[in-house]
């Protein structure tokens, strides 16, 4: 299920090139694929729970932060950032997801019914998490915040230090397939 694509809030200057990225401090969830994002990007990760994420912006402890824009509004950072930088870097999306044991010992009509569930809230889902987003950019826009995109192609080749973490963190022959996935996909 879609879930969005993940942005760059900064507070001081825009994230419009790559070499704007250089030194500049952004929150990080301290997840190895997190910072070796950071790390290839040249700007420093500053590890902050999601909870402190607007108070760590609002003093400066980060200069940025990342998140869809639908979690831009809902967090209220816009109150603090200035720059959200359209940058599509992660795509989040969200699986339903039980165990077979258990999913086996529901009666076949229960079984059906969590998939026809599944099936609809992707269908409807989708379409309203598209469509949340884009008012998430316009409610940003009408609280004064600058939005742009930046080329995508040289911060694809930046990133690719961090996929090679990834490798390392999981089956590379998996990892190498969905890689392939998402480069084919753009």
């Amino acid at each position: 299920m879609h879930n969005g694509f993940r942005d760059f809030l900064t507070i001081k200057k825009p994230m419009r090139v790559l070499d704007d990225f250089k030194g500049v401090k952004f929150r990080s969830p301290p997840i190895p694929v997190w910072l070796a994002m950071f790390k290839a990007l040249k700007a420093e990760a500053v590890p902050v729970p999601w909870s402190e994420v607007y108070t760590a912006m609002q003093t400066g402890l980060v200069e940025g932060m990342e998140t869809p824009a639908e979690g831009m509004v809902n967090s209220k950072v816009y109150e603090v950032g200035k720059y959200v930088t359209k940058s599509g870097h992660i795509y989040n999306m969200m699986a339903l997801i039980i165990r077979e044991d258990i999913y086996q010992g529901f009666p076949e009509a229960t079984q059906k019914a969590f998939a026809a569930c599944g099936a609809a809230y992707t269908e409807d889902g989708n379409a309203e998490y598209r469509k949340r987003a884009a008012e998430a950019y316009e409610t940003l826009k009408s609280k004064g915040l600058e939005i742009f995109d930046i080329e995508k192609a040289p911060l694809q080749e930046a990133l690719k230090p961090a996929w090679e973490d990834l490798k390392k963190q999981v089956d590379a022959d998996k990892a190498q397939k969905l890689i392939q996935l998402i480069a084919d996909a753009e």
